[in-house]
């Protein structure tokens, strides 16, 4: 079947990975194929109801919600399967940052670096809870945050163990702008040492049964081993080792459709909800670790390219 004749539009599929095994993962450490899309006009453009499919015959395989594409924006939607559409579905756990080659061991050291907050080298949803790997690595920094939902009404202490310095935040509701430092490590402890310093444990905090707060912890590992953990005391006195994963929530607002692409060629298609094709790539069958994009974006001709760029200029 021959697909619909393109016209002219301002947004386009831009590059696509058909077998990604080491370049980019999703929100849960997955390394998914995707397809980007670039709105190479002058106006926002809104995606509700367009559709993306591997599919001359079902070009609404998979339905865009509202999301807002602005002028010289990219938009990674992950070809996964796994089938999320809603901007705001949430996945328990803690989603987990890390920001490797900074050396230097304070928190300063983290958080003044380029690559901070914004460039992580890599992340991933940690699904057991508040805990992250044990002794993976040397200079590096890391942030670990979520939204963590109180189970009763009353007062709640908190703890943080790192190693080397730590620094653990608390919202006082969901707002991620309304936090504020509760307990710190200002020099290392052991996995899940809560007691070397009194800076580690934070003053009775009232949260109220079933809402949710915004909880962060930073971390800046310099040489040696390396720990983050976070626990709390509930109400009722008892003491939870890290804070479960179940009371942890991420809003990660990545698109993922319900189907993926094969490597060994086939159509990506984008459509309008008239129905009209704005952009397709042709199927080709495209190697491990290499995308199929344009240049220049939005507007160009088709390349290979073995060094991708997911939601970057096509430049490499």
């Amino acid at each position: 079947m021959l697909a619909p004749a393109l016209i002219a539009q301002d947004i386009a599929i831009n590059e696509i990975m058909a077998a990604n095994s080491t370049l980019v993962a999703d929100e849960e450490g997955d390394y998914e194929d995707w397809i980007e899309l670039y709105n190479y006009g002058d106006e926002p453009i809104n995606l509700e109801g367009y559709g993306l499919s591997d599919d001359y015959d079902n070009p609404f395989r998979w339905v865009f919600p509202s999301v807002v594409v602005q002028p010289g924006e990219f938009l990674l939607v992950w070809a996964s399967g796994k089938d999320r559409s809603l901007i705001d579905d949430s996945l328990n756990g803690v989603m987990r940052e890390v920001y490797h080659d900074i050396p230097g061991y304070t928190i300063d050291d983290l958080v003044n670096h380029p690559s901070y907050p914004d460039n992580p080298s890599k992340r991933h949803i940690v699904s057991y809870g508040f805990d992250a790997p044990v002794n993976v690595g040397d200079q590096y920094g890391q942030r670990m945050h979520a939204w963590v939902e109180a189970p009763q009404t009353g007062e709640y202490v908190f703890w943080i163990a790192s190693d080397d310095n730590g620094l653990l935040y608390l919202s006082t509701d969901e707002d991620p702008e309304n936090i504020s430092s509760i307990a710190s490590v200002p020099g290392w402890t052991h996995h899940m040492e809560f007691d070397k310093y009194y800076q580690q444990q934070s003053g009775p905090v009232h949260l109220e049964e079933g809402q949710r707060y915004y909880i962060k912890a930073l971390m800046k590992e310099d040489w040696g081993g390396d720990n983050l953990t976070v626990r709390w005391q509930l109400p009722t006195q008892t003491i939870e080792e890290p804070i479960p994963h179940e009371r942890l929530f991420w809003v990660g607002g990545e698109l993922h459709t319900n189907f993926s692409i094969s490597s060994q060629g086939e159509e990506v298609l984008l459509t309008r909800p008239d129905s009209i094709v704005v952009d397709e790539h042709p199927p080709m069958q495209i190697p491990l670790g290499v995308s199929r994009g344009r240049f220049p974006d939005g507007t160009g001709d088709w390349y290979y390219f073995d060094q991708p760029t997911p939601g970057e200029s096509n430049t490499t």
